[in-house]
């Protein structure tokens, strides 16, 4: 094996990548042994290897790489497998958009420099942003281009520390407009380059305009030669600049303001330029020659604390305070006091957490830690304790450098309580619209629901009287009637609740066809006798996944709006289609999500929409009826549950052609199985379980007693939640318990909370008359609980008692 030779400068420290290539089986490469490397060549790879700067050499057709150490840095972990290889293969990120071309020029014998050039390297597995000064020069060899000599300088620390820089200039900037003072910075001559926001509208003159020719004439003329003669003397001897001078204001008023200007240097201590500050003290300094004139003696007394209190710390209306690296507190300003009473000495070398909320605290020392590194804070909010015992809310801002974390915190706890009023008002406003529809169906659903009472009570005076009489035939046939009436008025109530409710989306499977057709009733009486109701239900629909309940208000809002968009009569009608995604064959919206959706369309043949009202439709409170007749937020909650369901909400509407609103809605693909319902209609059967229940209605309790009694239960029943608890914490053996929600001394579900801390594995089974469980714990319905509304039927009874007790 052929070796190259090294300089005899390189063999007395050899470096690691030259004994590399020392050491090379070049033989195996298309180089050739090096003892029969050209004179040009290893003449080369001798400087190259002897040159303390990263430098590289590609010889021969395909570019094979020899380089030095520094160079070796460059490679990173390709190195040392680079050695010899192909520059292609070693960087075949960079081949098509850098390389190609760059040997492409050099074949023509010319040389490339490239400045900055920005390469992007596949390092460790992952793409990086690398910066270089690179240089190409072709090597000759018996008059044609053998090689390519590379030099190459990584810039990318320079350039990384460049950002940063500007990040810090804008941070500083940020700071500045925060704060309500004069911020101003001169470069080291005492040329103004920079002014705040609040000097242009002192002064009046727009933002931008160069000050630094007309700055003397907003000066007092009385002060301009001292201020002139104090800034000239500061800038000689690089010092802190103090003087207290007048500004004019844009109303020709001079105030009396504060400067102060500290020198910036850079790593060599040069002065490179200055920042400064203009805090207006006219009101102070008019108390302080008012306090000179009654008392001199407190001449230096009144002036120091003047000096002081006129500082940007302490007249700041935010709250200010430096903390060291670990968040410890080493200084607050005077406005903590002011909005929290607490002065500095009960708050220095504090804890940054001791005052914060308990909720708040993990997120603050995870943002103290963020901060920690040196990633700063912007409008991070937390809960501060007041001396008061009060919380405020406090947005901070922060910034750290120099192992010191500098802080600015605004109280916004007015603000937040204003946006959570803001909140609850918009609640109510949609709640209102769910009742303004339940208020137009009051009408239709008391004359069904008067239907269904004669039904009931028809067909039970009917029994009583053959009862009495002994006559038993065709009694089954009147309760029966009395039963399917009771069921209903069951349904019509329960829907009537479940479009009033105030809860969240609750997502599942949900067949539509049986959704729309257990509407028609409803539907039909509020259309009304003049409007024809007409469904055209797909018999292999898919089920959808939403929650019916925000489906069936968001089908009784349409159908609403169309009787509305028809007050002479017509026809509604309701289409239910699968809506297949295949490539262009698919009738969903064009912005839709890939996927299968169940299509539901409102369409009525009323007087249509214009453009113009089209293009609001779904805007909240925009709407066309009448004072009185609609808030305007029914296609908008329709718009936001289509969103929030994962589907979309179409309108087509054209003048005098009618309106078609279309709800594409999310396949749901879960398996049938996962949506079978165990049979509730037969009765399960008890092996003597003793079962508590406390229901304070007495004609309820009875009948349920009577039922378990049947079933082969052992019941105890009581009327309130006071008995029931005793006999909870006696030796008694309970299976079972069975509570209704609303007992008159504690709910069902503090009930409940209370068994369970006597009894932890007792199953509770609750029982209420409202559609609506939002009132309830998040725990209230876990494992061995269930819930059941009234009314219900001793089978449902049943079937849940026996699921509970292991009987199913």
């Amino acid at each position: 094996m052929g070796g190259v030779s090294v300089p005899h400068s390189e063999r007395s420290a050899e470096t690691e990548t030259a004994r590399l290539i020392r050491t090379h089986d070049w033989a195996g490469t298309p180089l050739g042994a090096a003892d029969d490397w050209p004179v040009e060549l290893r003449s080369l790879v001798d400087l190259v290897l002897a040159s303390p700067l990263a430098m590289a050499i590609a010889w021969g057709a395909d570019h094979r790489l020899i380089y030095n150490h520094a160079f070796a840095a460059i490679v990173g972990d390709r190195h040392p497998a680079a050695i010899g290889d192909t520059v292609r293969h070693v960087w075949p990120e960079l081949w098509d958009g850098w390389n190609a071309q760059i040997f492409g020029q050099l074949n023509a014998g010319d040389s490339i420099s490239a400045r900055d050039k920005q390469l992007t390297l596949q390092i460790g597995g992952r793409s990086e942003q690398r910066w270089f000064d690179l240089y190409y020069a072709p090597i000759m060899a018996d008059g044609a281009v053998a090689g390519t000599m590379c030099y190459a300088l990584d810039r990318t620390d320079r350039k990384v520390a460049e950002a940063a820089l500007r990040a810090s200039e804008e941070e500083f900037r940020t700071l500045a407009e925060a704060v309500p003072h004069h911020v101003w910075i001169a470069d080291v001559e005492g040329n103004f380059s920079w002014f705040n926001s609040r000097i242009y509208d002192f002064v009046g003159t727009p933002s931008g305009v160069e000050l630094n020719g007309e700055w003397a004439p907003f000066v007092h003329p009385e002060d301009a030669d001292a201020v002139l003669a104090a800034w000239s003397t500061a800038l000689a001897d690089q010092n802190v600049f103090e003087h207290a001078y007048r500004l004019r204001s844009a109303g020709g008023n001079y105030r009396w303001h504060l400067a102060r200007a500290l020198p910036t240097r850079d790593e060599k201590g040069r002065v490179v330029r200055w920042i400064g500050t203009n805090t207006d003290i006219h009101d102070q300094k008019r108390d302080t020659d008012e306090l000179i004139e009654r008392n001199s003696t407190l001449e230096r007394n009144v002036a120091a604390r003047t000096a002081e209190r006129d500082r940007i710390w302490n007249v700041s209306r935010d709250l200010l305070l430096v903390a060291d690296d670990r968040g410890r507190w080493l200084s607050v300003n005077p406005a903590w006091t002011h909005t929290l009473g607490w002065q500095e000495a009960d708050l220095v070398d504090r804890s940054p957490t001791e005052l914060v909320h308990p909720d708040d605290r993990d997120a603050t020392l995870e943002e103290l830690l963020r901060i920690g590194r040196g990633e700063g804070s912007n409008r991070f909010e937390n809960r501060i304790a007041a001396r008061d015992g009060t919380y405020h809310i406090l947005s901070w801002t922060t910034v750290s450098t120099g192992g010191l974390i500098y802080a600015v915190a605004r109280d916004v706890t007015a603000e937040r309580e204003a946006m959570r009023a803001l909140a609850d008002a918009e609640a109510a406003l949609h709640q209102s619209q769910k009742m303004e529809v339940v208020g137009q169906l009051t009408g239709g659903i008391a004359h069904d629901f008067n239907n269904l009472l004669q039904g009931i009570t028809g067909s039970l005076e009917i029994v009583r009287r053959r009862l009495s009489e002994g006559r038993l035939q065709d009694v089954d046939r009147f309760l029966k009637g009395a039963a399917e009436s009771a069921d209903r008025a069951t349904g019509l109530t329960n829907r009537l609740l479940a479009f009033a409710r105030r809860t969240p989306l609750d997502a599942r499977a949900t067949d539509v066809n049986q959704l729309v057709g257990s509407m028609q009733d409803l539907l039909g009486r509020t259309l009304g006798e003049r409007i024809r109701l007409r469904c055209k239900l797909d018999d292999k629909l898919w089920r959808t996944r939403c929650d019916p309940n925000q489906l069936e208000s968001a089908l009784l809002n349409l159908s609403i709006n169309s009787r509305d968009a028809m007050p002479h009569g017509g026809t509604l009608t309701i289409v239910t289609a699968n809506a297949p995604g295949i490539d262009g064959r698919s009738p969903l919206p064009a912005d839709m999500p890939p996927g299968d959706y169940v299509a539901i369309s409102v369409a009525d043949t009323g007087i249509g929409m214009s453009a113009e009202t089209l293009a609001r439709a779904f805007e909240p409170f925009f709407t066309t009826k009448a004072v009185g007749h609609g808030t305007g937020l029914g296609l908008s909650m329709i718009y936001g549950f289509a969103e929030q369901s994962g589907g979309k909400v179409v309108i087509e509407s054209m003048p005098g052609h009618g309106t078609t609103v279309s709800l594409f809605l999310p396949r749901d693909l879960t398996s049938d199985a996962a949506h079978s319902i165990a049979n509730e209609d037969s009765f399960i059967n008890g092996s003597g379980e003793s079962i508590l229940v406390i229901e304070d209605e007495p004609v309820v309790r009875a009948l349920i007693v009577e039922l378990l009694d049947e079933l082969g239960y052992a019941p105890i029943a009581v009327g309130d939640a006071g008995p029931g608890l005793s006999i909870l914490r006696s030796n008694q053996s309970i299976d079972l318990l069975i509570t209704d929600v609303g007992l008159p001394e504690m709910s069902g579900w503090d009930l409940a909370e209370a068994a369970r801390a006597m009894r932890p594995d007792l199953p509770i089974l609750f029982i209420t008359g409202y559609a609506d469980a939002a009132a309830r714990p998040e725990s209230a319905l876990d494992e061995g609980t269930a819930l059941i509304t009234k009314p219900f039927g001793g089978a449902l009874l049943a079937s849940r008692i026996g699921a509970m007790l292991g009987r199913s």
